[in-house]
């Protein structure tokens, strides 16, 4: 008797695990899972989010005095790294708190008055189009207000800067090569060509430059490519690598994907990721 019971219990228990396999199978087909979307809780625009100072960093050192070239590069990379992680520090807590306005909408509730108004005035800053309605503005501004990877800013600033020697460097704090295009705002360069009109950009501090570069990277339509990248790294839920983000900084410079290639050597050279 038992092991008539045996001989029947096991298919029994098989045939009803397929059962419920098909079943849910076929519940699942008619109603999908949907993606559930992180918890934030709401934070309203306040300056001491959406409006910090720059960082405040130390006047640039002479790094033409240090002669060699191992020393050189990590004190460059060491002072340079406190400003980057401040302003990658900003990008998080502003890219969570425009998560919370969307969840905010999505929940059928409004922002409050100063929050609109904070919404109005990044999508100014960021230069998104006036057609947009909110929820699209927060959603442009979720693939602009993100994070970058050191590696990328620390082989660009070396690149740009000759290790924080160049002259523009030393007399502008400009780090990245960033220009500007009215009479008395930067530094001429000795090199301009006839009829040009840009000049290298000075900045008060280096801190105020990184800001700049951060911004600069999140909002012209020439690095678009790079935050595209971004939003695909961010999507796959992988780690945001400065060799592969680089591939969209191709008009960064004249030399095109030469450019980028040198960067990437530059990365790969000083271990940066």
């Amino acid at each position: 008797m038992r092991s008539l019971l045996i001989k029947w219990t096991l298919p029994v228990c098989v045939l009803s695990y397929a059962f419920g396999c098909l079943s849910l199978t076929a519940y699942l087909s008619l109603h999908p899972l949907q993606p559930v979307e992180p918890e934030f809780s709401f934070t309203p625009f306040h300056s001491a989010i959406f409006n910090p100072k720059p960082y405040t960093s130390s006047a640039l050192p002479d790094f033409a005095a240090i002669t060699d070239v191992k020393e050189k590069k990590a004190a460059f990379f060491n002072y340079l790294r406190p400003a980057i992680e401040y302003n990658n520090q900003k990008a998080r807590d502003q890219h969570n708190a425009l998560q919370s306005w969307r969840m905010q909408l999505r929940a059928q509730k409004v922002l409050d008055p100063l929050t609109r108004l904070g919404l109005s005035q990044l999508a100014t800053r960021y230069r998104l189009k006036p057609s947009l309605n909110t929820e699209q503005q927060i959603d442009a501004l979720l693939l602009r207000i993100d994070e970058l990877p050191p590696s990328m800013v620390l082989a660009q600033a070396a690149m740009e800067s000759a290790w924080g020697t160049s002259r523009f460097a030393r007399q502008a704090n400009n780090l990245f090569g960033q220009w500007c295009f009215s009479s008395g705002c930067g530094i001429v360069p000795l090199q301009r060509t006839s009829g040009d009109t840009h000049e290298v950009k000075l900045f008060a501090s280096v801190g105020s430059a990184v800001e700049a570069y951060y911004l600069n990277i999140n909002t012209h339509a020439a690095y678009q490519s790079v935050r595209n990248i971004r939003a695909e790294s961010r999507a796959q839920g992988t780690s945001l690598k400065g060799a592969l983000m680089v591939a969209g900084l191709e008009k960064y410079s004249g030399r095109g994907m030469h450019y980028v290639e040198e960067l990437r050597s530059m990365i790969r050279t000083n271990r940066l990721e």
